[in-house]
């Protein structure tokens, strides 16, 4: 008999999937059966793969190395749903590596033995970063952006790493920048929010941008490789936004998802602003 991995997912878009020997068997995302958008704990996604397939072990990734725990048996609640089909599951959590599970499907998808993997994020997760040798300064923050060495079969080796926090100092050595900076990501969610998306949406910001044009009255975006404070305010680890109290360009006088369903209702600024952080002008 095979040895199936029952892999998850919890988070924004929550999937689940069955990997049989190496193989992977079936997958599907929470979405899918609960009909909520983005839906998050991939709940109905598990009992529908258990009710296909027998489960040997059970890996939790995402952001959290740690999940809300059940009365009484004391273990987090995906194991203990688990365990009611398969009593003898084992569970790996790799939630305390976000950027690695990033890193290593870029590998292992990309057919290379050897590779560089960049990883672009939101908010991976929450860590405390050793900024020197003997461990006795330490900041504080979220993955962002890092760079991994990676090599077949599973080695992983950190070349670069961003982190950032909404109060963290900035901190930095060889290996760690750490700091309350705005990413790239972090800047386009901003955007994204300010058309009247989800966060999570970018695509639709990124479909709109061909509609806009550069227009000269908007602020730089960029400052110093960092998105400027100037012109946005992050909130990790949920996204970002659009300052228009201090920039008066970006300021309206109706709610942004009104053009969503009446195109005529499309302000020149938010196309426009679309097209300049498609662009990543810093000019």
């Amino acid at each position: 008999m095979s040895y199936n991995i029952l892999g998850i997912n919890p988070g924004h878009n929550g999937s689940a999937c069955l990997v049989a020997d190496g193989e992977l068997k079936y997958y599907i995302e929470e979405e899918r059966l609960s009909r909520m958008k983005y839906d998050g704990n991939p709940f109905k996604a598990m009992v529908d793969i258990m009710n296909r397939f027998h489960v040997d072990e059970l890996v939790i990734v995402g952001t959290y190395p740690d999940q809300p725990t059940l009365g009484w048996t004391m273990e987090d609640v995906f194991t203990g749903l688990v365990r009611k089909f398969y009593p003898n599951v084992k569970t790996t959590v790799l939630g305390h590596e976000h950027h690695l599970t990033h890193a290593a499907c870029a590998l292992y998808n990309s057919g290379f033995d050897k590779a560089v993997a960049v990883i672009v994020d939101g908010a991976g997760t929450y860590k405390d970063v050793k900024m020197n040798e003997e461990g006795t300064v330490v900041a504080k923050g979220y993955e962002t952006e890092s760079v991994w060495l990676c090599e077949y079969p599973a080695n992983f080796s950190v070349i670069h790493k961003v982190f950032g926090d909404n109060f963290q100092n900035r901190m930095v050595n060889d290996k760690f920048d750490v700091g309350n900076s705005v990413t790239l990501t972090k800047a386009y969610e901003a955007v994204t929010n300010y058309l009247g998306f989800s966060f999570l949406e970018a695509g639709k910001t990124m479909g709109l941008a061909s509609y806009g044009k550069a227009n000269p009255n908007i602020p730089k975006l960029f400052k110093d490789n960092r998105a400027s404070k100037d012109v946005f305010v992050p909130d990790y680890p949920r996204g970002a936004y659009v300052d228009d109290q201090s920039n008066p360009i970006f300021r309206r006088n109706r709610d942004p998802k009104n053009f969503h369903h009446n195109q005529s209702q499309l302000l020149d600024i938010e196309k426009d602003l679309a097209y300049k952080i498609q662009k990543i002008q810093k000019n």
